[in-house]
């Protein structure tokens, strides 16, 4: 079970990768500039590729930043459940 959390902002898209025991497994920076969708995609992609886990493993994300709901659209969802600084949406 592993919970991903992504801010997108202007300048960069970071995204961290926790396990079910709360413990950062992964984590990067990539800068956004005005491609905030690759930024999206590139970071999420590092973060699974450093903790070597599937996408379809990660549980739920969260999404902060100007960007938060480019997550969907950059990286579809395999996923019953997405929290934003806006709300939960299951």
């Amino acid at each position: 079970m592993y919970y991903l959390g992504i801010d997108i902002g202007s300048l960069s898209c970071d995204a961290v990768l926790i396990n079910g025991g709360s413990d950062i497994v992964a984590s990067a920076v990539v800068p956004t500039g005005a491609r905030n969708q690759e930024a999206i995609h590139r970071a999420t992609g590092e973060v699974l590729r450093i903790a070597d886990v599937a996408r379809n493993e990660i549980t739920a994300v969260v999404s902060t930043g100007y960007g938060r709901a480019g997550w969907r659209t950059a990286c579809p969802p395999l996923l019953k459940s997405h929290a934003t600084q806006k709300g939960f949406r299951p």
